[in-house]
């Protein structure tokens, strides 16, 4: 069993978009493991008015050098499993969630979202966390421990659907939240 890292970049990452004809980023065996970086905001969502927050090169890179998708989300991918055939059984553990940046972000959007009769206003705000602590502070100073979500996480869609939004989830994918 080998271990293999994926590194967030132009060629490694799909912004807003499943697609099975998407062009194979790494190829692994059944049993390998893999680090997987991993990027969340696009342009807009970033906070580059605001020195308090560091920026990732490789984030800035992406956003800078690709055309957005359909949707909001940054995938990295794909991985392709060397003789996986249809019907098989994929299994992922996450081992580890490890914070990259030193900063996340919300958006409340009218009629959108869980609560969409909530909020009447856009709103986007930015959180510091403290990466060494795992905490996070909010703009008004409550605090909180942090539990990162992996995001996104699928398998291909079928190729005859061609190119799928991020946006909604699928019988192949979407945004998962951990426990």
């Amino acid at each position: 069993m080998a271990h293999h890292v994926l590194k967030a970049t132009t060629q490694t990452v799909s912004w807003g978009y499943w697609d099975a004809n998407a062009q194979v980023a790494l190829t692994i065996d059944s049993g390998d493991s893999v680090t997987m970086e991993t990027l969340s905001g696009e342009h807009d969502d970033l906070p580059f008015d605001d020195a308090r927050f560091s920026m990732l090169p490789d984030h800035l890179e992406v956003v800078h050098g690709k055309s957005g998708g359909p949707g909001p989300h940054l995938l990295t991918g794909t991985v392709y499993v060397r003789d996986a055939q249809p019907g098989d059984i994929l299994q992922v553990h996450v081992k580890e969630i490890r914070l990259r940046q030193d900063w996340g972000w919300n958006v409340q959007i009218p009629l959108m979202g869980t609560l969409p009769e909530e909020f009447d206003a856009f709103r986007r705000i930015y959180t510091h966390i403290d990466i060494e602590r795992g905490t996070l502070e909010l703009p008004w100073g409550q605090k909180f421990t942090c539990k990162p979500f992996f995001g996104c996480m699928g398998v291909a869609p079928p190729r005859e659907h061609g190119r799928l939004s991020s946006v909604e989830p699928r019988a192949f994918g979407g945004n998962i939240v951990l426990t």
